[in-house]
């Protein structure tokens, strides 16, 4: 039997089954901290997409932005919001503690929340990096409610690359995780544990790409449009 776990904050029993000891385990996305020994995680590179995401809003001209991060104790979240800080960094731009909120969830309905406060709190911000699309979309509704216009006013970089950020409008900007090369990868590596092959890798992480869209531009000159 082979275990696919869903990335998620929630603790998995089924890892300490003691079944699992003898059993081959592939864990896409997650490389979550209590996998028995011999599993395999293959994950995107989240801490480059995270820089990716930073040195293009800065080339920008960006230096007012916020954050809108994933679930506390998720290694994706943590990776995504470290590459981000540290590239900012590089350019000597510091992002303060109270611009970067923690979204609940890694859906719309929490970006569309986590995004008010954000804008509430600080109207001066001009550009905003979210943990993922579904995020960034929910902060692009909050924007449009305080009549700011994503692509003008607020620039908005997600990650991910799923299908609907494309559809928006503006379409979003976002870091493109290889969906299928990560399915075709854990199939494999699935199909090998099968035939009795035990020389498997302990993680595997493949490259990502940023994707430029409309929902990005060249940082406002004197700020951000009154709400």
């Amino acid at each position: 039997m082979h275990h696919y776990l869903p990335g998620t904050t929630r603790r998995h029993s089924r890892l300490h089954d003691p079944a699992l000891r003898r059993t081959p385990l592939i864990v896409i996305d997650e490389e979550l901290d209590d996998l028995p020994q011999g599993a395999t995680v293959i994950t995107s590179d989240n801490e480059a997409g995270g820089e990716l995401a930073a040195r293009h809003l800065a080339d920008l001209g960006h230096r007012d932005i916020g954050v809108i991060a994933g679930p506390d104790g998720l290694p994706t979240a943590a990776a995504r919001l470290r590459g981000f800080l540290t590239a900012l960094g590089e350019r000597a731009i510091a992002i303060p503690a109270e611009r970067i909120l923690r979204a609940s969830y890694y859906t719309r309905e929490a970006g569309v929340e986590t995004g008010a406060q954000l804008l509430e709190r600080h109207p001066a911000i001009t550009a905003v990096y979210c943990a993922n699309d579904l995020i960034a979309l929910g902060l692009m509704t909050a924007a449009a409610e305080r009549g700011a216009v994503v692509g003008r006013d607020l620039s908005v970089a997600g990650f991910d690359d799923i299908f609907v950020s494309q559809l928006v409008t503006p379409a979003l900007t976002t870091i493109r995780q290889p969906i299928a090369r990560l399915g075709r990868q854990a199939a494999q590596l699935a199909l090998d544990a099968i035939e009795g092959r035990r020389d498997r890798p302990r993680r595997i992480v493949l490259p990502v790409e940023l994707v430029i869209r409309g929902s990005t531009a060249r940082a406002p000159v004197g700020g951000p449009a009154p709400a």
